[in-house]
């Protein structure tokens, strides 16, 4: 089972990794399920702040690979029924891919007429062909004039027969020809893939030959093959879903949904001919939303970190404050502020309200004087004797308002 853990932000879209396993010998069932979402996963991790809608998905498939033979042994597997006696030490051209692999030549050592044939599918145990299988492979023909085992096939039915039978050899029936075209055809001279269909849905047994006739000596008409991939896709696949207190769906892609912490796993089954199974899977991890600001004398500070901050006023529809984008801000004295705070995964949040509120000085009681209440945001209360002037100052000393009379107030 792959596993992905990441932070989901909003829809979530993953980067796909794909495990594709192929066997040389036996037919083996083979799914594949990978996950994706609406934000591309980088190194595993995408972002979703609580709340926001997530949106899952995947793609897979089922199948079954019969046969992948890449002749690396540099020998015949048991996956063969064959009168050849190939070499496999690359004695013509280089290797389709790493010099050093071993490819199946068929030279001067295979007599004639040559065929390499497969064991026997569809024969009820795991390994069913039908019309929608593939078989795919790299084949290089010898260059026509070229010392023996590098003496290419250049008559017409000299060429490579790409065959089947569903009688046990009996009788063959061809796929495709490969027709030398005098000997020197540059695609055929050289490595190439070639990919075929199955024709059939055959109804029992089926082994597949590439066969050349007998048309000269031992020492001419030489070719090779390699990375043979015979390959059948699933008739019939379910993918179901599990996750975090209680999240079940079937199907490839769930509705979006209010996601919970926790691993979401995704598996995809092959119902019909093959048991074959896969299953991916990834944690969405929410950080936590919502948080208070600190309060201390005029000042507002966030009481979380983020990476970037704007403070806002909230009685204005949450208005910014031009410049205000530090950690902490010198509030006004009953103005309601929050900050905007965006952390490193790109979530944001935005913090509680809050205002501060004026605290009167101590008043020289001989006067008689009363201030009320204190401390307070609203109106407040003034009493007492010989008062003729009032000065209102704020949290910076500076006078706001001035009220005075000739007379007592």
């Amino acid at each position: 089972m792959k596993t992905n853990k990441a932070n989901f932000s909003g829809f979530v879209i993953a980067t796909f990794i794909t495990i594709s396993t192929f066997f040389s010998i036996n037919a083996n069932a083979q799914c594949e399920i990978d996950l994706f979402s609406s934000i591309t996963i980088i190194d595993d991790t995408a972002k979703v702040c609580d709340g926001q809608i997530v949106l899952l998905g995947s793609t897979g498939t089922c199948g079954t690979s019969l046969m992948y033979e890449d002749f690396n042994t540099a020998a015949l597997g048991t996956g063969w029924e064959s009168n050849c006696n190939p070499q496999f030490n690359n004695p013509c051209d280089p290797s389709p891919h790493t010099p050093a692999d071993p490819y199946c030549w068929i030279g001067n050592t295979v007599t004639q007429p040559r065929r390499l044939t497969t064991v026997a599918y569809n024969t009820g145990v795991g390994d069913s062909v039908n019309n929608l299988c593939t078989i795919c492979f790299d084949m290089d023909y010898a260059t026509e004039g070229g010392i023996s085992p590098c003496e290419g096939p250049d008559l017409s039915t000299e060429g490579v027969h790409l065959q089947y039978s569903i009688n046990g050899g009996a009788t063959w029936t061809d796929i495709n020809y490969w027709d030398p075209n005098g000997g020197y055809d540059t695609v055929l001279t050289s490595w190439n893939n070639y990919c075929e269909n199955v024709p059939i849905n055959p109804t029992g047994p089926i082994r597949f030959s590439w066969y050349q006739y007998a048309g000269s000596v031992n020492n001419h008409g030489h070719w090779g093959i390699d990375d043979i991939a015979i390959s059948c896709p699933a008739l019939s696949e379910f993918v179901s879903w599990t996750g975090p207190n209680g999240f079940a769906y079937n199907g490839f892609n769930p509705p979006p949904f209010v996601a919970i912490s926790g691993w979401y796993v995704a598996t995809i089954i092959d119902t019909v001919g093959n048991a074959g199974a896969d299953a991916d899977s990834v944690y969405i991890d929410l950080p936590p939303c919502g948080f208070p600001l600190i309060i201390s004398g005029s000042t507002l500070t966030s009481s979380i970190t983020g990476t970037s901050y704007q403070w806002v006023y909230c009685d204005s529809s949450y208005q910014h404050i031009p410049g205000e984008t530090s950690q902490s801000i010198t509030a006004i004295p009953g103005v309601n502020y929050a900050v905007i705070v965006v952390n490193n995964m790109g979530c944001s949040d935005t913090s509680s309200c809050n205002s501060i509120t004026t605290e009167i000085a101590s008043i020289n009681q001989s006067q008689n004087i009363s201030v009320y209440p204190n401390p307070t945001n609203k109106e407040i209360n003034i009493t007492g004797d010989n008062i003729y002037k009032i000065e209102i100052l704020d949290y910076k000393a500076t006078v706001v308002k001035t009220i005075s009379s000739n007379r007592k107030l």
